[in-house]
């Protein structure tokens, strides 16, 4: 687009993302937005950002945002699968705030006898999932359906 041609200052009609209009040599030349702006073409004039898909960062759990501060990207653990969290800069980590966070990861050996038989748990430890061994002592079993320690027989009724 060619810049209008003018005589005075005046001639120049700054828009809502050009001003400060100069003439100079028969050309209007104007102040571009400020650094760390984008002009929008809603005609909104200069802003940080001009709409939420602008604001787009590729993190599908973050919903992203345009304000008048800028961009946001708020995480959303909702949108992350069972036992992992939203992080704002890698997305769905595993991580957790309570046990029910994590994931039902019981592991067994099915040779143990009763009585010796360690579970492992997944349980949250200082915001990650970490599988903990639970010694079901001398009458349970580990039961991965029930989720841990119980006796045999409630093993059976699960399966």
């Amino acid at each position: 687009m060619k810049a209008p041609a003018c005589l005075v200052n005046t001639d120049c009609k700054s828009t809502a993302c050009q001003g400060n209009g100069n003439c100079e040599n028969g050309t209007c030349h104007f102040d571009a937005c400020p650094l760390g702006t984008t002009c929008c073409a809603n005609g909104s004039g200069c802003a940080a950002c001009c709409s939420d898909a602008g604001c787009d960062d590729h993190i599908a759990c973050a919903k992203d945002a345009c304000g008048s501060a800028g961009c946001t990207h708020t995480p959303d653990s909702a949108q992350c699968p069972k036992g992992y969290l939203c992080n704002a800069r890698n997305g769905c980590v595993a991580g957790c705030t309570v046990d029910a966070d994590c994931e039902l990861r019981v592991v067994t050996n099915a040779a143990i006898p009763i009585g010796t038989n360690p579970c492992s748990v997944s349980k949250c430890v200082k915001g990650q999932c970490q599988d903990t061994t639970v010694d079901c002592g001398d009458f349970q079993t580990c039961c991965p359906e029930a989720g841990g320690c119980v006796l045999p027989s409630q093993c059976l009724q699960t399966q």
